[in-house]
């Protein structure tokens, strides 16, 4: 089981692929070019010599794009979605971790004081 989780973490979460994928740059400038790439071929696609003529090729096109979007969009869910819960287990373990350190304090605070009270003072005051 360990194994799979490592082998889904590294697949979804942790490779250059996923990273490059959820980049900011990628998520901002590649949307508006594939929708202007689409609307082009749908409002001018009849028009333009450059499609027209080439309808086959943009067709390959066309369809290539839209299987790269439903995978990108495939794979950006699911590595969004293992994201989450990794931060809700980090974030469950880090409080636990943080009531355990005050446990801890606590305990040796009390034993302090249990051995600070029987502690005899030896004060040779003048």
């Amino acid at each position: 089981m360990n194994i799979l989780r490592r082998a889904l973490y590294k697949i979804f979460v942790n490779n250059i692929i996923i990273n490059t994928l959820n980049l900011p740059v990628v998520g901002i400038i590649i949307p508006p070019m594939v929708g202007l790439y689409y609307g082009t071929l749908d409002i001018w696609g009849d028009d333009w010599k450059i499609i027209s003529e080439h309808k086959e090729v943009h067709e390959f096109i066309f369809t290539v794009l839209s299987v790269i979007t439903i995978f990108i969009l495939f794979v950006r869910g699911v590595s969004e979605q293992i994201k989450s819960k990794i931060s809700i287990k980090y974030n469950e373990l880090l409080e636990e971790l943080i009531l355990l350190i005050g446990d801890l304090v606590k305990k040796k605070k009390d034993r302090f004081h249990k051995k600070a009270n029987r502690v005899k003072t030896r004060c040779r005051c003048i």
